[in-house]
């Protein structure tokens, strides 16, 4: 579910109706009142297939979840759709990489109120918790360096494929990959499923 909405969001043609269908198609999923003109937005958008059942998925993995978690996932997820538009919309490399932060941020936080309690209330979770974060920015930071060409061309961002804004992004990475290492493990291999998962999870 979360590949293809976020494959719906990069690849739309217009960030600002894509904007809108993320937003409607997310209080779906968390169980709010959908119109039936609104059900029919949905169901009619031609660009992405997959965008209602990515919504049913969501909405069955979360249809145990409290009211409190519902609202947590939603501010979260709302924050990485606004994030869609702060990229499209800046040239400034600074801004771009604290739209980054802002982005890394909220999909953890994402992921952790996916999480059960039975998980998350474990003495460990804490470390766990540390290392998805510095793992979300080493994964983001590094593929928004390499793939900074090919989405200033797709109007992701206005940001110049410059080799001094890619070594901004790609510094950005560096400390969060000492991290890593300094919890024994091993970059090369960490950095191969980062790659794999990245597409999936932001």
């Amino acid at each position: 579910a979360s590949y293809y909405i976020d494959e719906f969001i990069d690849t739309a043609p217009n960030k600002e109706r894509a904007h809108a269908l993320y937003a409607l198609g997310l209080g779906a999923a968390l169980g709010e009142t959908v119109t039936n003109e609104e059900l029919a937005v949905l169901l009619q958008t031609e660009h992405n297939p997959l965008l209602v059942p990515s919504i049913e998925l969501l909405h069955n993995s979360v249809a145990d979840s409290s009211s409190e978690t519902l609202a947590r996932l939603r501010t979260r997820a709302l924050t990485i759709n606004d994030a869609m538009l702060h990229k499209a919309a800046t040239s400034n490399i600074r801004e771009y990489i604290a739209i980054l932060e802002e982005e890394i941020t909220a999909t953890v936080e994402l992921l952790e109120y996916t999480a059960l309690p039975a998980t998350t209330e474990q003495a460990g979770y804490p470390q766990l918790r540390t290392l998805m974060h510095h793992a979300m920015r080493v994964a983001v930071f590094l593929d928004s360096a390499l793939d900074l060409k090919d989405d200033y061309e797709q109007g992701i961002t206005h940001v110049t494929p410059t080799v001094r804004h890619m070594g901004h992004l790609a510094l950005e990475a560096v400390w969060p990959a000492r991290e890593l290492t300094r919890f024994g493990g091993n970059f090369r291999a960490s950095w191969h499923v980062l790659r794999q998962v990245r597409p999936y999870i932001g």
